[in-house]
C-alpha cells in the first residue's frame, strides 16, 4: 500500500462511516464557486471544507487564455475562502486553489474561471464541419438545420464531404488549408458521420496492454509531424507532437449493433438524426435539463489518481457543490439509488461514472448481473437523462470500437449530447462556466502540460487519445430564442420584427449577413422592444439574425450571454414590412415541450409520446403523436397554469400530420375550462361526444390531406371558449395514427 492509501486509511479509522473508500474522492479536490461584484469590482471564491485537515492554502491567478499564472496567495489552514479586489468589470479570470494537507499525502486542486459581467462572446469564429459522404444524402436536412444552429450561436460554417474509406492525411490537408487561410478565426472541426478514424501510438492507458488508439485530436493538431515509421497507416505518436490548435469533436455511431440490447438498435442514420434532432431541442431551450450533476464512483480514490475527483471539482465550479449528488455503489444499494437509477429517475446536466469496465460494460453502476453492471445497451433500453458524460473504466478509452460506453450515450434517447474518457488524463473544462464551449476545455487538457492543470496523480498527459465525442461547439447556459422573426419592405427601411423570448432577457440584438460567411451586429445596447429598422437598405437576399441577451450569472461569476439565433431573409418583398408590422398576433401555447404545470395523460390504446422523425416536426424539434389503433383513441393533458386566454374573435390553431399508411376516419380536439364540453372535429362523426352541431361536438370539415402537415383553424366562438381560459387539451381519433404540432391562437 502506498502512503497516501496508508493515510487515508487511517482517516477513514479516525473519521468513520462518513469517509468511505468508494466515496471520499472528493477530498483531491478543491470545490470552487465564486461570486463577482461590479460595484465594486472583486471576486469572491469559496470552497468546501472537506474531511481532511489542511495544512495551508495557494491560490494563483491569471486571466482566461493567458498560459502563466501569477504569484501565487498563501492562506491558512482554516481558510476557505479568498477575496480578490484587484479585478475589472469585463474581463475573465482563472483561479487554481492548492490544498497541502495536514500529515496526510493528498493534495487537492480546483480550477475555475470567473467573469465579472464578461462581455459577449458573439463571433465564435471558423468550424470545419466534415461530413461524412455516406450518410449525407439521407441527412440533407438535418445537416442543414446543424448549419443554421452553429450559423445562430456565432460560428461560420465551412463545409468539407469525404469519403469514409479516405485518406486521413488528405482531409487533415483540407483542413489545414482552411487554417492556413484564418489561422486566428478558424477554431473548431466537427466530424459528423465515419470520418476515417486515425489510429496512433502504443498506450497503456487502463493497465489492458499497449495498443494504439484512435487519435481525433489528429485532425486539430495543425503543424506537427506525425509519423508512420513502418507504413503500417497507424502512427507512431504517443503524445502530442505539437499544441493542438483547433477544438475537435465527432458523432459517429458506425459499428454499434447492440450488444445485450433489449431490441435492435436504430440504424446509423436514426441514431445520427435522432442526435441532430437532441442537439437542436438543447440549443433552442426545448429541452433543459435540471443544473445538477451526479457522481458514480466505483473504483474510490485509485491509489491517488483519484477519477471522480474530476468529476467534484468540475460540477462544483460549473453548478456548485450543493448540486452534486453521489449515486450509491455498494454491493447492496437499491437499484433506484445506482447510477443508471438516478439517471432513469431524474435528468442532470452532467453526469460522472467510473467503474471497471470492458467495450460495453461498466461494473457496480447498474442492475446487471453479478457486478452490477452498467450496459452501453442501457443508455437506449432504459433513457438515462444527462447532457454530458465523464467517464473511467478499462477499454473505454478505445471509443472506436463495437458499443463503446462512450459513443453509445450520444445514442440515447434523451440528452447524451457529448461524453469523454476522463481521469487518465483529468480534463478541465471549466471554462464553460464563463460562456466557453466544451470543446474549449477538450483542448485546454488536451495541451495541458501538467504544470497549467494539475491533480494529485497525472497520467497520460498530453496523450494522443484524449478526446470528446459529440458537439464541440455545445455550452452550459442555453437561452431559449425569439420566433417568428420576419423581414420586409418598410417605405425605404426594411423592417425586422419577431415574437420575445419566453425567458426573462435584457433584450435583443439583430445581425446582418456581411458577404463573408458571418453576421455583423446592427444594434448597440440590446433593444428591449421586438422590431427594428434597418435605415436606407436597399440591399435585397439579406438575412437578419435576432438574439436573445441576457446576464448570466452562476457559481462562475457572470457574463453576457446570447440564444441562439432566429433568422429572417428580406428578398425585396415591397410589402413584407408592412404587414410584418401590422400582422394580426399569434400566441404559441405548446410546441415541443407541454405548458407549465400541464399533466399528461392517455387512453390505454393511446400513449403520450414525443417525436424527432418520421415525419419531421413542422416546428421546433419535436411533434407529440398518436398511437396507430383501432377506432377510438386519444392522448390529452390537463392542469397547465399557463392557461390559453380566448378574446372575442380569436381564432385556434393546431397543426397536424395525418400518417398516409393508416389515415383516421376522424380526428376531433377538445378543449378543457370548467368542462371538456369544447370540441370541434374534421371526417365522419364516429366519436359521440356532446350534442351535435353546438360547441361540444363542432364539424369543420372533411379530413385534412394525409401525408402533409395541414394547420387546423377554429374560430374560438364556434366551441363556445371566447372570453374562457383553457388549461387542458384533447388530440382524439377513430381509426389511424396522426402526429401533431404547435397549437394556440391568433387574432382574426
Amino acid at each position: 500500500m502506498t502512503r497516501a492509501r496508508v493515510a487515508l486509511a487511517a482517516l477513514l479509522v479516525f473519521f468513520g462511516p462518513e469517509l468511505t473508500a468508494a466515496e471520499s474522492t472528493w477530498v483531491y479536490s478543491v470545490q470552487l464557486t465564486a461570486a463577482a461584484h461590479v460595484s465594486p469590482p472583486r471576486i469572491e471564491l469559496t470552497w468546501v471544507v472537506d474531511q481532511v485537515p489542511a495544512e495551508y492554502f495557494t491560490v494563483h491567478r491569471k486571466r482566461l487564455g493567458e498560459s502563466a499564472w501569477g504569484e501565487g496567495v498563501t492562506l491558512p489552514a482554516d481558510a476557505n475562502s479568498f477575496i480578490d479586489e484587484n479585478v475589472e468589470t469585463g474581463a475573465r479570470y482563472e483561479y487554481q486553489v492548492i490544498k497541502r494537507s495536514l500529515g496526510v499525502d493528498i493534495t487537492a486542486s480546483g480550477y475555475i474561471a470567473v467573469g465579472v459581467q464578461a462581455p459577449l462572446l458573439e463571433n465564435r469564429g471558423k468550424i470545419v464541419l466534415v461530413v461524412d459522404q455516406a450518410i449525407a444524402g439521407e441527412l440533407t436536412g438535418d445537416i442543414a438545420r446543424l448549419e443554421q444552429d452553429l450559423t445562430g450561436d456565432g460560428w461560420i460554417v465551412v463545409r468539407k464531404d469525404v469519403a469514409r474509406d479516405g485518406q486521413p492525411r488528405e482531409i487533415r490537408a483540407a483542413i489545414q488549408a482552411e487554417y492556413q487561410g484564418d489561422r486566428a478565426g478558424t477554431r473548431a472541426v466537427l466530424l459528423l458521420g465515419h470520418v476515417p478514424v486515425v489510429r496512433s501510438g502504443s498506450l497503456n492507458i487502463d493497465g489492458h496492454g499497449a495498443r494504439p488508439l484512435p487519435a481525433d485530436v489528429y485532425y486539430g493538431e495543425m503543424d506537427g509531424e506525425w509519423r508512420d515509421a513502418n507504413g503500417d497507416g497507424i502512427f507512431d505518436e504517443n503524445v502530442l507532437p505539437s499544441d493542438v490548435e483547433l477544438q475537435v469533436g465527432r458523432i459517429d455511431f458506425a459499428d454499434l449493433p447492440g450488444t445485450y440490447a433489449a431490441s435492435p438498435y436504430p440504424s446509423e442514420v436514426e441514431l445520427l438524426k435522432r442526435y441532430l434532432a437532441k442537439n437542436h431541442a438543447y440549443r433552442q431551450a426545448a429541452v433543459r435539463p435540471a443544473p445538477r450533476a451526479l457522481v458514480g464512483n466505483a473504483i474510490g480514490d485509485g491509489n491517488g489518481q483519484a477519477y471522480a475527483a474530476n468529476g467534484y471539482r468540475l460540477f462544483s465550479a460549473l453548478l456548485g457543490p450543493a448540486r452534486i449528488v453521489s449515486a450509491r455503489v455498494e454491493v447492496n444499494a437499491p437499484p433506484e439509488e445506482r447510477w443508471l437509477g438516478r439517471l432513469v429517475r431524474d435528468d442532470y446536466t452532467w453526469a460522472f461514472g467510473c467503474g471497471a469496465g470492458s467495450d460495453f460494460t461498466v461494473s457496480n453502476l447498474g442492475a446487471h448481473g453479478q457486478w452490477n453492471d452498467f450496459w452501453a445497451s442501457d443508455f437506449l433500453d432504459t433513457r438515462p437523462k444527462a447532457a454530458f458524460y465523464l467517464m473511467f473504466g478499462s477499454w473505454f478509452g478505445d471509443w472506436s470500437q463495437s458499443d463503446n460506453v462512450l459513443r453509445s450515450a450520444l445514442a440515447s434517447r434523451d440528452l447524451g449530447l457529448a461524453a469523454a474518457w476522463a481521469g487518465r488524463p483529468h480534463l478541465f473544462l471549466h471554462p464553460m462556466g464563463t460562456g466557453e464551449s466544451i470543446g474549449y476545455g477538450m483542448r485546454l487538457s488536451q495541451n495541458n502540460p501538467g504544470t497549467q492543470y494539475w491533480n494529485h496523480v497525472q497520467r497520460q498527459l498530453r496523450g494522443v487519445h484524449i478526446a470528446l465525442l459529440g458537439d464541440p461547439t455545445l455550452r452550459l447556459h442555453v437561452i431559449a430564442p425569439p420566433s417568428e422573426a420576419q423581414a420586409g419592405r418598410a417605405g425605404a427601411d426594411v423592417l425586422v420584427t419577431w415574437q420575445a423570448s419566453p425567458d426573462e432577457v435584457a433584450g435583443y440584438h439583430v445581425y446582418r449577413t456581411n458577404g463573408d460567411g458571418g453576421f455583423t451586429r446592427l444594434t448597440g445596447d440590446p433593444l428591449t422592444g421586438t422590431r427594428f429598422t434597418d435605415l436606407n437598405r436597399a440591399l435585397q437576399g439579406d438575412t437578419y439574425m435576432i438574439r436573445a441577451i441576457a446576464v448570466q450569472n452562476g457559481p462562475s461569476g457572470s457574463y453576457v450571454n446570447a440564444s441562439q439565433g432566429a433568422f429572417a431573409s428580406y428578398a425585396g418583398d415591397p410589402t413584407a414590412g408592412e404587414r410584418a408590422a401590422s400582422a394580426p398576433a399569434e400566441t404559441v401555447w405548446f410546441d415541443d415541450a407541454l405548458p407549465a404545470g400541464a399533466q399528461p395523460f392517455a387512453t390505454p390504446n393511446d400513449r403520450w409520446q414525443w417525436v424527432r422523425s418520421d415525419p419531421a416536426p413542422f416546428s421546433g424539434s419535436a411533434a407529440h403523436q398518436s398511437e396507430g389503433a383501432a377506432g377510438l383513441h386519444f392522448h390529452f393533458f390537463s392542469g397547465a397554469t399557463t392557461p390559453l386566454t380566448l378574446e372575442a374573435g380569436d381564432i385556434l390553431f393546431a397543426d397536424v400530420f395525418l400518417d398516409p399508411s393508416n389515415p383516421p376516419r376522424e380526428i376531433m380536439l377538445t378543449w378543457l375550462t370548467e368542462n371538456w364540453e369544447h370540441r370541434a372535429y374534421w371526417g365522419e362523426n364516429l366519436i359521440i361526444e356532446g350534442t351535435e352541431g353546438g360547441p361540444a361536438r363542432r364539424f369543420m370539415g372533411e379530413l385534412p390531406t394525409a401525408g402533409q402537415w395541414v394547420r387546423l383553424e377554429i374560430p374560438a366562438s364556434a366551441v363556445g371558449l371566447e372570453g374562457k381560459s383553457v388549461t387542458g387539451m384533447g388530440f382524439n381519433l377513430f381509426d389511424g395514427r396522426a402526429t401533431w404540432d404547435r397549437a394556440g391562437k391568433r387574432k382574426r
